[in-house]
């Protein structure tokens, strides 16, 4: 099943689809020029944000691109470190994660007592 997403920002804003725990995100999408260097995990989303042939100079995705889960590529597309199950949104504003849950394809996330 394929779920149509989306990251809006006044800066950026980026198309992709959610399938199968990863993202693809479209052709045409732009992403944020700023990165922050501390970013867990960073590679995957630095590496491709740095290809040529994926982002050209003014920030614009020149093909689709899919990433491994929700959280890195929305590290790709907002040059930080954020949970992309709250990131990426459904065409009716409800966050991926929330949509998800609501449907029965993933869990409630729960967060520890401490």
């Amino acid at each position: 099943m394929k779920i149509k997403v989306y990251i809006n920002k006044s800066e950026f804003s980026a198309m992709g689809f959610y399938s199968n725990g990863t993202i693809t995100v479209q052709k045409g999408s732009t992403i944020n020029p700023a990165f922050a260097p501390y970013i867990k995990g960073i590679s995957f989303a630095r590496n491709s944000r740095e290809d040529k042939q994926i982002v050209d100079e003014n920030w614009k995705v020149q093909k689709d691109h899919e990433f491994p889960s929700p959280s890195t590529a929305a590290q790709f597309v907002m040059g930080q470190s954020r949970d992309g199950y709250d990131a990426w949104k459904v065409e009716d504003g409800r966050s991926l994660g929330q949509y998800l849950e609501e449907h029965g394809l993933r869990e409630r996330k729960r967060r520890k007592k401490g």
